[in-house]
């Protein structure tokens, strides 16, 4: 294939990890971020690329890679090359399936953003809830089963499959069988589950790559041994755990509200003015979901009216957005500066953006749970400066937005700012 990369990149690729901008020509968000991993590996819009070096042109060349936009997926192709500075840069070109043309795409790393791989897995706590009930497959591609001596291994076709209950939950996690068996990890290591056993706490991450990695407090992680049985291995570490794959039951609004103590009609039981600052919070959230590549999983209705029922949960930070709503009617222009920081403290709300998250998944997205939590964290865990150049870049999240924002000045109009133009209400 032919690229206008030159330059010459060192032979390690890891040499230049972080996240990067990307600025292309066409396609939008298409190959938004670019992240190289500190294992030789990047991805492209959430895609786990393992690159070739290509010495003769001095490129990383990847692909066939199926990546996921704002609104299209495709089956993209390309090279790569590598610049080192202050900050370090990349070009490259890349090739869709299906188009003839070759698209240049660039970017600039971001120096004070360390990138979201395995080694700064995120810890995905927040995204379950105690009485959730999930199957769970190793790397082998098998199921976790229970043996009648209660030993835990990775043997099972789907129909045998064991079915794993979250009981408590905090920092880390504990879990038991459908029967009541706590999961604990014996003197050997080994995984079981056994009656009146003392069950160990776990600790969860959410894996780039969409999957699960679960360690215990005093080091190592979860592994699959040559007999298949899943023990915790202490020599293992973040950067090298085995990945398991958790296929979590859907919950329905009602219960995942009952759970958490929120009102699902909330919404209907307030000012017009509160009714307006709670949409203009779900228009942030509800367009990061898209921005990530999930509009095709989220519910055709009733979205907007359970985000804003749980965004009312959160009166302090419900009034985050209230006082923003002004500067950002006021300052369209600025618009993704202004609503980035917002998105940083729906983030940092305890669990608000898994529950936001979950209210508005279709069931059938909810046994890929972690990978669709992954698209959104690869977006919402980075800093505001990269936040904000994607919101930039979704025209049709910018636009809803501020008609929300407007909205909120002509609903709320004690605290209202001038309109754009001058206009008040």
């Amino acid at each position: 294939m032919a690229t206008t990369v030159s330059g010459i990149p060192p032979s390690q690729l890891a040499d230049f990890a972080g996240v990067y901008t990307t600025n292309t020509g066409s396609w939008g968000t298409l190959f938004s971020p670019l992240i190289v991993n500190d294992d030789g590996t990047f991805n492209v819009a959430g895609a786990l690329a393992t690159p070739t070096y290509v010495p003769e042109n001095n490129v990383w060349g990847f692909g066939p890679l199926t990546v996921t936009g704002v609104s299209q997926t495709a089956t993209i192709s390309g090279q790569i090359g590598f610049f080192p500075g202050t900050p370090a840069t990349f070009k490259g070109a890349v090739t869709v399936e299906g188009f003839s043309k070759t698209y240049l795409i660039g970017g600039t790393q971001l120096t004070d953003v360390v990138a979201p791989v395995l080694a700064a897995a995120v810890n995905a706590a927040g995204l379950l809830d105690v009485g959730d009930r999930m199957t769970i497959t190793a790397d082998n591609g098998s199921f976790l089963v229970v043996a009648s001596d209660g030993s835990i291994s990775a043997t099972g076709a789907q129909s045998d499959a064991a079915m794993f209950v979250v009981t408590t939950i905090g920092t880390a996690l504990t879990l038991a069988t459908d029967a009541g068996q706590p999961v604990t990890v014996d003197a050997t290591g080994q995984l079981k589950a056994i009656a009146d056993a003392t069950p160990t706490s776990f600790v969860v991450d959410l894996s780039c790559t969409g999957n699960a990695l679960f360690s215990v407090a005093d080091g190592g992680y979860w592994t699959v041994g040559d007999d298949s049985a899943v023990l915790v291995d202490p020599a293992t570490t973040l950067s090298n755990a085995m990945q398991f794959s958790p296929q979590v039951q859907p919950v329905s609004f009602e219960e995942l509200c009952a759970r958490h103590g929120i009102d699902p009609e909330a919404l209907t039981a307030v000012s017009p003015c509160t009714q307006a600052q709670a949409m203009l919070a779900v228009s942030v959230v509800n367009g990061l979901f898209v921005a990530a590549g999930l509009g095709p999983f989220m519910l055709a209705s009733k979205a907007a009216s359970r985000m804003a029922a749980i965004m009312m949960s959160a009166p302090t930070l419900l009034q985050k957005f209230a006082a923003a709503a002004p500067q950002i009617a006021n300052n369209p222009s600025n618009l993704a500066a202004i609503t980035a920081p917002l998105l940083v403290a729906v983030a940092a709300t305890g669990n608000l953006l898994w529950l936001l998250f979950k209210s508005v998944l279709v069931a059938s997205i909810w046994a890929t749970l972690f990978w669709a939590a992954a698209k959104v964290a690869e977006i919402v865990f980075l800093i505001e400066a990269f936040i904000a150049e994607i919101i930039a870049a979704v025209a049709v999240w910018g636009m809803s937005v501020l008609k929300s924002a407007v909205n909120v000045v002509e609903q709320c109009p004690n605290a209202a700012a001038p309109l754009p133009g001058g206009a008040t209400t």
